[in-house]
């Protein structure tokens, strides 16, 4: 896992913004600590979608610039314990 802070450099009020996936397909995307939830107990919607079938994507700028980009393109996939890890090292 990749090392970044919950806050953007640029914008250091703003929190990072994430991208949920169910098995692998773009569901939604919100404030970092959005996830929490989520990641502990599942997507509730029609159905509680466990968590072990979720990932997450949290959002990087190409370049070395860290400011909102939202093109979900980085390619790195973290699981729900991974983004709870990450959740807890930066709060």
């Amino acid at each position: 896992m990749t090392p970044m802070s919950r806050f953007y450099a640029d914008e250091p009020t703003r929190e990072r913004e994430i991208a949920m996936y169910v098995d692998g397909k773009y569901l939604a995307r919100g404030r970092a600590s959005e996830a929490r939830s989520p990641a502990t107990y599942g997507f509730k919607g029609w159905e509680t979608i466990p968590p072990d079938r979720l990932t997450f994507e949290r959002d990087k700028g190409p370049f070395s610039y860290d400011r909102p980009y939202m093109c979900w393109a980085s390619g790195e996939r973290l699981t729900a314990t991974e983004i709870l890890t990450w959740l807890r090292e930066t709060a």
